[in-house]
């Protein structure tokens, strides 16, 4: 794997969600943050966590700071687009951008993933679910934009992605789950 820049995008307003600090929502027990970031500690060198004044937060500072390779960059919270736009002016390609509210994903699917999306000779890389829906996880090589296509996964708990009240039902379902499964 060669992407040694993880950017996980945290600033967004969660509107779905009723406008709640979606990176520090618990999924099993723990922010949804924490466990991206844990994700990323085994991919990257750096990771930079963009937050903005809608998910800028103490809390969510001292779960950054205690992983010793990422930091923090604040947004104008404009939007995904336009904040990931700006964020990508500024960092070295390729790097791995990837949501704060993906809690199922595995460093094994990224890495996959990202040797998969380094292979397409796109400037853009994107995990779609069910070849639909982008997920937010992308690999970027060059630039901001350009030629871009799209990795098909399938619909499953790792690719679950916690927009809705709906889907904050299903990630607890998948925690009560998992629960059972490691009693067993």
């Amino acid at each position: 794997m060669s992407c040694r820049l993880c950017v996980i995008m945290a600033g967004g307003k969660a509107s779905r969600l009723g406008f709640v600090n979606k990176p520090m929502l618990k999924i099993c027990g723990e922010p949804m943050i924490e466990r991206i970031l844990r994700v990323c500690d085994r991919l990257c060198t750096i990771t930079i966590v963009v937050v903005s004044s809608y998910t800028a937060s103490r809390d969510l500072a001292e779960v950054v700071s205690r992983h010793a390779l990422a930091e923090q960059l604040y947004s104008a919270g404009s939007g995904y687009v336009e904040d990931l736009a700006t964020i990508l002016r500024i960092v070295r390609k390729p790097a791995l951008v990837l949501p704060s509210d993906v809690p199922f994903v595995t460093a094994e699917s990224l890495e996959f993933f990202i040797d998969i999306a380094l292979k397409q000779r796109k400037n853009v890389v994107t995990m779609c679910v069910e070849c639909l829906e982008p997920l937010g996880i992308s690999v970027f090589t060059e630039g901001d934009g350009g030629e871009w296509c799209c990795v098909c996964v399938p619909r499953s708990r790792e690719f679950l992605n916690i927009n809705t009240p709906r889907d904050v039902r299903d990630a607890e379902e998948y925690c009560r789950e998992e629960a059972r499964g490691s009693t067993s």
